[in-house]
């Protein structure tokens, strides 16, 4: 004979066997408190398995949100502290690479200013195949109306001028002086200026800017002591006036130590409006 009693959520069931009464009792279900309906008491399994009051979704979702709060403000910090530091090292290379430039097309020296790059003077075969060339070794234009090149005897006592420039000279180009006589001012040549005057074995030349002030010069052969052009502690020694001659070249093309004797060598291979 069995019988069964449902009170609170506790199954009892009695069972009479040969003159004996068990009881036994099944807590499958109980959680303890109060208000329990028999639908969820009858469903024992059921609130064993769903135990959303034991999971950690809040507590890990608390956890988990102040950590990426805290995290993503730690990288933002950090993300524009990189930032900052590439942006710099930018600046610096950028900063070399200018210099690298103002290196690899010549040292002008102080101030970066046009330079007398290469002269020749008249050859044997005819005194009009001379020339002087100009140049801007500078990164920038450099503004050149009315700057002046200027010849001085090997005396020096008085100075002429051959031309003067209008405009801007850009970086890195040549400007190229021609005796209007000789073969350095007609094709394939192409002549920036003319002049007519000749200059001389031994000598110097200046060029000046547009408020007299001296930009730069240079004095060759015999030119004497104290030679208001000369650079340095004396002249170059003079170029040969043979039928194929030599001209004085800047070596490396554009160099300037304002040492004439240091910047200047005698070249065989003559380069007018070109690298020497």
């Amino acid at each position: 004979m069995h019988r069964r009693w449902l009170a609170l959520g506790i199954a009892v069931t009695s069972v009479a066997m040969a003159g004996a009464c068990t009881l036994t009792a099944s807590l499958d279900g109980y959680t303890g408190g109060a208000g329990k309906d028999a639908a969820a008491a009858d469903s024992g399994a059921s609130a064993d398995t769903s135990t959303p009051i034991d999971s950690t979704t809040a507590d890990s979702v608390v956890v988990d949100s102040a950590a990426t709060d805290s995290t993503k403000s730690d990288t933002f910090t950090d993300s524009s502290t990189a930032d900052t530091t590439v942006a710099d090292a930018a600046v610096a290379d950028t900063a070399t690479a200018d210099t690298a430039v103002v290196e690899t097309t010549g040292d002008a020296g102080l101030g970066c200013h046009l330079v007398i790059n290469e002269l020749l003077t008249g050859r044997t075969s005819s005194l009009a195949d001379e020339f002087v060339e100009l140049f801007n070794p500078c990164p920038d234009s450099i503004a050149a109306t009315g700057f002046k090149l200027h010849y001085r005897s090997s005396a020096g006592t008085t100075e002429s001028t051959m031309v003067t420039l209008t405009g801007p000279v850009a970086s890195g180009a040549y400007v190229l002086v021609a005796s209007s006589g000789g073969v350095f001012s007609k094709t394939p040549y192409v002549a920036d200026y003319t002049y007519s005057s000749g200059i001389a074995a031994s000598g110097g030349l200046g060029l000046r800017d547009a408020t007299g002030a001296l930009v730069d010069s240079v004095t060759w052969g015999d030119a004497a002591a104290g030679h208001a052009f000369t650079e340095g502690t004396g002249p170059v020694p003079a170029p040969t006036t043979t039928s194929t001659g030599t001209s004085l070249a800047r070596t490396p093309n554009g160099k300037d130590t304002n040492v004439n004797t240091a910047d200047f060598t005698a070249a065989t291979t003559i380069t007018p409006k070109a690298a020497n």
